[in-house]
């Protein structure tokens, strides 16, 4: 009966000792520093959220996440050559991501790059699964009012509003 116990326990101590292998796929691991940079990004922590992204970049020079981030970090740092050489590199990896390619026409619009910014959200736009098409039609109404075009931002901004009442008479 003694021997029956202390087998249990040894299994039960085995494996909980057994160490687990950290991941050693260089995408993989690119992910998950370009992910928590994203994370530091978001909190406005940009020190840990440059060092998270250049890890990324050094572990997969082509991420495409840890890209479109560092463009978005360099946004926010007023450092836009550097923002555009990310975003650039990060839409050559992903050509498809929609919320890349919105926030690039932000960056866009605020370089006074207009017809090119309206260009990226109209792109966004022709996908119909994107999940917040209401906010492109703003940025879209934000960037023809910075150009001086107060009608192409009024009828932008309808497209916004009507798309958020559609939402709310669904929405039980």
């Amino acid at each position: 009966m003694v021997g029956w116990r202390y087998g249990w326990l040894l299994l039960l101590l085995t494996g909980c000792s057994a160490n687990p292998t950290p991941p050693t796929d260089p995408q993989r691991l690119a992910t998950i520093q370009a992910e928590l940079g994203g994370r530091y990004l978001a909190q406005g922590e940009y020190a840990l959220a440059q060092l998270k992204l250049q890890k990324a970049i050094a572990q997969a020079p082509h991420h495409p996440l840890a890209h479109h981030y560092l463009g978005e970090l360099y946004r926010r740092l007023q450092r836009p050559a550097l923002a555009a050489d990310h975003y650039r590199q990060a839409l050559d990896g992903a050509p498809n991501d929609n919320a890349l390619r919105n926030n690039y026409g932000v960056f866009l619009c605020e370089q006074q790059r207009y017809s090119e910014a309206e260009e990226q959200f109209l792109r966004v736009l022709q996908d119909p699964l994107y999940p917040l098409p209401q906010r492109v039609y703003e940025n879209l109404a934000v960037c023809a009012n910075r150009a001086g075009d107060t009608t192409a931002a009024e009828r932008w901004y309808r497209q916004a509003e009507q798309i958020r009442l559609n939402r709310q008479s669904i929405t039980p």
